[in-house]
């Protein structure tokens, strides 16, 4: 997911506003279009805003601030659309040509909302339902829409069947949402499709130049690396990351990005994993700490939150130096930055006056595209070009292996 930053004229303060982008894919890998999320600032992987203002700050600031096109590159813009902005027809000043207004799934389907979705609908617009769910009030806006997005990890197969063939016929188009398991990519190689997990940093250029500082040796053997991935909601309610039943929590929504990257650099499976987590009263982990011992006596440490602020930067201790990566999770277009940095040896060891080397030394990676962008086109070249896909399926499910193990420690 992508998020934009561009100034805004003002005659108070210069201000910047954040909209992210998170592309969708047609069945050739091929970018379709992008649903536009409402972002407080350039670092939020998510909105804690309410839906309301989330809706009506998106609506504004790619039509009036940024500029729909510039934002979707003439592709389809989905954007949620609370119940306020449908029934005081504010959702009517998207565009209608480029524009998709997705109902949130928290929009009941009373008769303010259906009279509000036949207007849209016959004014031009196109309509789409977010996380569908069958037999219930949302079968009455079906007549509205021509597109539904279905949570592929909350149905089962033959759901997802029985709600094709129902839609389908209707010339309603089916959006997938979610795909992370074993039976997914069973279902991917009969169907002939490729499926690739979605760690949008394995695709930027940050990332491929910490791993070659790594292997040319710059920090000596690897021992250590510290991991944190954190952010502080006050959104609880309706929020699916407070759903135990939906595996909510700090560990699946942020910590798994942790621990990929540490089997990332490890290059291999941790032998033992051990973790702690503070319970919210939802009953998921809203922080989550933990220690992974790989092959090599190379040890990692994370920690994920959803209620505590953190750095959220990578670190990768060798025995001559350390890699400091202070955005490794969603590193800018251009001017990404890692530093090698030495640590000043102990008088025990008699060091010598002249250091043989710079104690930092930072480096900048240039990408020159945007982050969900390239992952992206590393998606495409896999689908298209044969080329292997940046994040494989062992990867992947060698990642929810240590997930479940973590879940295990506490408690889940």
């Amino acid at each position: 997911m992508s998020t934009l930053s561009l100034p805004i004229e003002s005659d108070i303060q210069p201000a910047l506003t954040f909209v992210a982008r998170q592309p969708i894919l047609d069945e050739a890998g091929r970018v379709f279009g992008y649903e536009l999320l409402y972002r407080d600032n350039e670092t939020d992987t998510a909105c804690v805003m309410e839906s309301d203002a989330a809706s009506a700050r998106v609506l504004t600031d790619t039509i009036l601030s940024i500029g729909f096109d510039t934002l979707t590159d003439g592709r389809k813009g989905f954007m949620n659309v609370s119940r306020n902005l449908l029934i005081n027809e504010a959702a009517s000043l998207a565009p209608k040509q480029s524009s998709v207004l997705e109902l949130l799934e928290t929009v009941t389907a009373d008769p303010e909302v259906i009279d509000a979705c036949r207007t849209l609908k016959s004014g031009g617009h196109t309509l789409a339902l977010d996380d569908f769910v069958p037999m219930s009030g949302a079968d009455l806006l079906l007549p509205y829409v021509k597109v539904v997005k279905v949570d592929v990890l909350t149905t089962s197969p033959e759901t997802r069947a029985a709600i094709a063939r129902r839609l389908l016929p209707r010339g309603i188009k089916m959006l997938a949402e979610k795909v992370e398991t074993v039976e997914m990519f069973d279902v991917a190689r009969q169907m002939n499709r490729a499926l690739v997990e979605a760690f949008m940093y394995r695709s930027h250029p940050l990332t491929h130049a910490v791993l070659e500082t790594i292997r040319s040796g710059a920090i000596g053997e690897l021992r250590l690396i510290r991991t944190s991935f954190c952010y502080r909601t006050t959104k609880i309610a309706g929020n699916v990351r407070f759903a135990p039943e939906l595996a909510g929590g700090a560990l699946m929504d942020v910590g798994c990005y942790c621990i990929n990257f540490s089997r990332l650099i490890a290059g291999a499976e941790p032998t033992s994993v051990l973790a702690s987590a503070r319970m919210h009263e939802t009953g998921v982990d809203d922080v989550v700490a933990g220690t992974l011992h790989f092959p090599g006596d190379v040890l990692a440490t994370f920690a994920a939150g959803m209620s505590v602020q953190a750095d959220n930067a990578a670190y990768v201790c060798g025995t001559e130096g350390y890699i400091e990566i202070p955005v490794p999770w969603k590193p800018p277009v251009n001017g990404a930055i890692y530093s090698i940095c030495r640590g000043i040896p102990p008088k025990q060891d008699n060091p010598k006056s002249t250091p043989s080397a710079p104690p930092r030394e930072t480096r900048t990676v240039d990408a020159h595209f945007e982050l969900y962008g390239l992952e992206a086109d590393d998606f495409a070249a896999t689908v298209l070009d044969g080329k292997p896909p940046v994040v494989s399926e062992a990867d992947t499910l060698g990642n929810m292996n240590v997930l479940d193990q973590v879940r295990r420690c506490i408690k889940l």
